[in-house]
């Protein structure tokens, strides 16, 4: 069940910035540059360009809260990661 957690939050990530795991940036993989650029405080560059033009209609607070939810499904340790029940409950809460 975390395996599917952590492989769902790759795709999430994938969606959101529309690269996928084989893109590599300064040496670092998918997670490891999200949670750089976030830690940054560059969230907002780290969404697709496209996905950024739509914001309007999907609402860009539920760009972040999807980034976010993304980010704490990547725990390399499994028992840091939320379950797949908190995980859909988190995704009901974003876009009901």
């Amino acid at each position: 069940m975390k395996a599917d957690v952590y492989s769902f939050s790759m795709i999430m990530l994938e969606l959101l910035i529309r690269k996928s795991p084989e893109d590599h940036w300064i040496g670092l993989d998918l997670p490891q540059w999200v949670a750089f650029i976030v830690k940054e405080e560059k969230t907002k560059e780290v969404f697709d360009r496209d996905l950024m033009k739509d914001a309007s209609s999907v609402g860009e607070s539920e760009l972040l809260d999807s980034l976010k939810l993304a980010l704490q499904c990547i725990h390399q340790s499994p028992q840091d990661q939320p379950d797949v029940q908190l995980v859909l409950q988190r995704l009901e809460e974003i876009r009901p």
